[in-house]
């Protein structure tokens, strides 16, 4: 899966250009469960806000057996190509909404934002577009295309720095947490509100740039 992120990432960069953020790269790859703050520049794990979030993921992972979706094709936003995927079951929508439940008052951030569907950003545009009609075509031809089934059987507390080296620009996550996805298929939390949505890796992101 990451392979295949990677070689769609690269085609398009040929016309996007140059000077945007490698999301789609190994290691930096990822689907956002929640926003949880504002963008701090000084933060670590031993953080209080932090350590919450930490305790809430892991008792929401608790209730939650692991995640399967598949990853259908691309489309394309102001600021990003993405891979949009569609859970194979119900499970990720339940993390999803575990998450909120665990978090308490800490879920202030993504109060008045429902999440529809699931994605993972391959290419954040961070200067102009070289050849901004071709892109467009492109993204269009692979809307429907199968990437492959993403797994997840753990979640992370994760913020991101930006690194340029290597001249593959991109957001390098820093791990402040991880819980396993760990609950038996018929012990899965169950939701009042369920949704649809098209995910991965299943990182929660504390930092909304």
């Amino acid at each position: 899966m990451a392979f295949a992120l990677g070689q769609i990432m690269d085609e398009a960069l040929q016309l996007a250009g140059s000077g945007h953020f490698h999301t789609g790269l190994a290691g930096s790859s990822h689907f956002t469960v929640r926003a949880l703050e504002y963008y701090r520049d000084e933060v670590g794990p031993d953080d209080a806000a932090v350590e919450r979030y930490r305790r809430a993921m892991q008792q929401a992972a608790s209730r939650c057996g692991p995640v399967a979706l598949n990853v259908t094709g691309l489309t394309l936003t102001v600021g990003s190509v993405m891979a949009c995927a569609v859970p194979n079951d119900e499970v990720a929508d339940q993390f999803m909404h575990a998450l909120k439940e665990e978090l308490g008052q800490d879920a202030w951030f993504e109060a008045g934002f429902r999440r529809e569907i699931w994605y993972v950003n391959l290419l954040h545009f961070a200067n102009d577009i070289a050849y901004p009609d071709r892109l467009i075509a492109w993204v269009k031809e692979r809307r429907d295309l199968d990437l492959g089934v993403a797994h997840a059987d753990r979640a992370q507390l994760v913020r991101f720095r930006y690194d340029g080296q290597r001249n593959r620009p991109f957001m390098r996550p820093e791990i402040f947490g991880e819980a396993v996805l760990t609950a038996p298929t018929n012990m899965t939390a169950t939701s009042p509100d369920p949704f649809s949505s098209p995910l991965g890796l299943l990182p929660e992101d504390p930092d909304r740039r």
